[in-house]
């Protein structure tokens, strides 16, 4: 029991991360939306029951293995919004939109 509630939060917080940094991709482009927010959460529980449920333990090395594999997207949600706020924060510059 004590590693199904271990990968229940580490599905929490891994989907918390990856909403957040998907919200930063979308500001400016689409209002936040709870919804996708809470989608996005759901997932990730769903991915961690998954993981205990196949029988995969989920100790600290597992968190390691997903944080590895999950920092590839959250670093592609943060460059998307790092460049957007550059080509906006560019175009308010020049005064084209």
């Amino acid at each position: 029991m004590e590693n199904i509630a271990q990968a229940v939060v580490v599905g929490i917080l891994g989907g918390l991360i990856y909403a957040i940094t998907g919200f930063m991709k979308s500001v400016g482009r689409e209002p936040f939306s709870v919804k996708k927010f809470l989608r996005t959460l759901a997932i990730g529980i769903a991915a961690g029951l998954a993981l205990s449920l196949s029988g995969y333990e989920v100790t600290i090395d597992a968190i390691d293995i997903a944080i590895a594999a999950g920092s590839t997207a959250v670093v592609e949600q943060l460059l998307i919004a790092i460049f957007r706020a550059v080509v906006k924060s560019a175009q308010a510059t020049t005064g084209s939109s």
